[in-house]
């Protein structure tokens, strides 16, 4: 399979969870990835709970500070995936399977100049999927406007001091492109991407389990996020409890005026 890595976007995060928190965007910038070593890095992705190899996971490296030197691969059956042409030093590497629903991950390596061939192995935590509606103040859909709109759901953990980029991947193998919001640090993300099935719908997936805080910005004047529903309850300022595994498909964000 083969991969083009793109960094579309930086951007430095001081955030900690709040109902009125600005939803995380970053800048655009293109610039493309490049090969630059002679080592490999290689391992597998499995299932934490299960330890059941995870197939297509996104797999991107870079240089630590450095995300436009970026190399993106994707897991095979196996769940393992193998990426070459690395230099020496500190890189961080991250792995995205929330469309299969796992909580994404990143980890630190180092590639030692003496090591052609390092192994770092995954296991992801099964996430959270939470999915809605956009409605009215009268309990009516609407439609929002996809290409500016930006939502996220993210937990009760700081994420200050958090760098934001974003990748797009093209697999020319099967002529799609997929692009998402990659963060520095490590451990597991705290911040899920929201995207959009239809105009009057939303879906997040692979969010991490616990108290669950959403936030959307509709982007259009005069529009703002007057409330966040869960079973008739608003969640804006005190989030939602989730378990790992668990569907959210009651969710409603209303829609009004903002005064």
């Amino acid at each position: 399979m083969c991969l083009l890595a793109i960094i579309t976007g930086c951007q430095a995060v001081n955030q900690k969870p709040s109902h009125a928190a600005t939803p995380l965007r970053p800048a655009e910038v293109s610039i493309s990835t490049q090969h630059i070593g002679g080592h490999l890095l290689e391992g597998v992705i499995t299932d934490e709970s299960d330890g059941k190899p995870i197939p297509k996971a996104l797999v991107v490296l870079h240089p630590v500070g450095m995300p436009h030197k970026s190399i993106t691969t994707r897991t095979d059956d196996q769940g393992h995936y193998k990426i070459e042409g690395i230099a020496a030093g500190n890189c961080l590497v991250h792995v995205d399977a929330s469309s299969n629903r796992f909580v994404r991950c990143r980890k630190p390596v180092e590639i030692k100049a003496n090591a052609k061939r390092v192994r770092l192995d995954f296991g992801l935590k099964p996430g959270v999927m939470i999915a809605g509606t956009f409605i009215d103040e009268h309990g009516q859909e609407i439609a929002i406007d996809r290409l500016h709109a930006h939502g996220s759901a993210f937990g009760t953990e700081s994420m200050k001091d958090v760098t934001a980029f974003t990748v797009s991947t093209y697999d020319i193998d099967e002529g799609k492109r997929d692009t998402r919001t990659l963060l520095s640090g490590s451990g597991d993300y705290q911040l899920c991407d929201m995207t959009f099935p239809t105009q009057s719908s939303f879906i997040i997936q692979g969010v991490k389990a616990g108290n669950t805080f959403i936030i959307f910005s509709p982007m259009i004047d005069g529009k703002a996020t007057l409330k966040i529903l869960h079973r008739g309850k608003d969640i804006s300022g005190i989030g939602v409890n989730t378990e790992p595994g668990q569907k959210l498909k009651d969710v409603s964000i209303v829609l009004g005026p903002n005064s």
